[in-house]
């Protein structure tokens, strides 16, 4: 299996060798997003970035600016959307790495051509060409389908003790005991019956269906507290070390169904609230992973 990030990792080495600061914005969330941006530091990393880490609410004027993938700029979400109000003007370059477009025309048609969009599947790639007025737009993939996972398992043995132990600084010990609960009652649970996950969503981007009654919604069971590149190692491994217990994934969250098919999971992906699923997996994932499908 080969994805191609070719225009995104050309796109990538051109802003690195401006001269210019880089600052990479990891797309807050849940620990879904944990997976896109420890396989973006490793992106980063292989095309020789020297990057900084910025923060959600800070301006940058003047630097090269990279907005970390997902599905921020969509009606649900606001946080991306002020991010780029604040910075699109003032920096030299900007570029939204892969993402779900859904909303927002009014901001995309203020984007100047400074700005380049990397939309992860070809509806949003049409919204945004459809509403942008000097902003360039590429199609790619999400940027989890890049996560090398031999090279997250050295990361990982390159980790403090204190971290590998508690995933989180100490002051974090209730939130991190609530996730040990609930990843062993589903462990419990689910383990010794039919080796199968069952992780539907319960945010704002559920559906009306049943959800089982052994779910887990894995995204938001597993804590994420900073966008630091030691937090975003320990809940991405968290992430994949739990979902590699099983043999057989049902989910709806788009991570938990990409994270199966990388490990050669038995995934059966189906919709979220709207259509990112369906389109990314008719994009990325329908005819490169023989073992994923799609339940209606």
């Amino acid at each position: 299996m080969t994805i191609d990030f070719e225009n995104l990792a050309h796109c990538l080495k051109d802003s690195s060798s401006t001269g210019r600061d880089v600052i990479f914005i990891p797309n807050p969330g849940n620990a879904g997003d944990a997976v896109i941006n420890y396989a973006t530091f490793q992106l980063l990393q292989k095309t020789n970035h020297n990057f900084q880490i910025g923060t959600i609410d800070e301006v940058y004027p003047g630097k090269i600016i990279l907005y970390g993938g997902g599905g921020n700029l969509v009606g649900h979400y606001q946080t991306a959307k002020m991010f780029l109000q604040r910075n699109h003007s003032i920096c030299h370059q900007l570029i939204i790495l892969p993402h779900t477009i859904r909303a927002y025309p009014d901001l995309l048609y203020s984007l100047g051509s400074n700005c380049t969009i990397f939309c992860r599947e070809p509806f949003s790639l049409q919204y945004v060409r459809n509403n942008v007025s000097r902003a360039q737009a590429e199609l790619s993939h999400d940027v989890a389908l890049f996560l090398d996972l031999t090279n997250m398992k050295q990361d990982y043995g390159d980790l403090p003790t204190y971290l590998r132990l508690s995933g989180q600084r100490l002051a974090d010990w209730k939130s991190f005991a609530k996730y040990l609960f609930r990843m062993s009652y589903s462990t419990i649970s689910i383990i010794g019956r039919q080796r199968t996950m069952f992780a539907f969503r319960r945010d704002i981007e559920r559906t009306q269906k049943a959800r089982p009654i052994r779910n887990i919604d894995l995204s938001i069971a597993i804590p994420y507290r900073s966008t630091s590149f030691k937090d975003t190692l320990f809940t991405c491994s968290s992430f994949v070390s739990y979902i590699d217990l099983f043999e057989r994934v049902a989910t709806n969250r788009l991570h938990v169904g990409i994270v199966g098919a990388l490990l050669g999971k038995r995934v059966e992906l189906s919709a979220n609230s709207y259509s990112k699923n369906r389109h990314v997996f008719d994009h990325s994932l329908k005819h490169n992973f023989e073992t994923v499908t799609w339940v209606d």
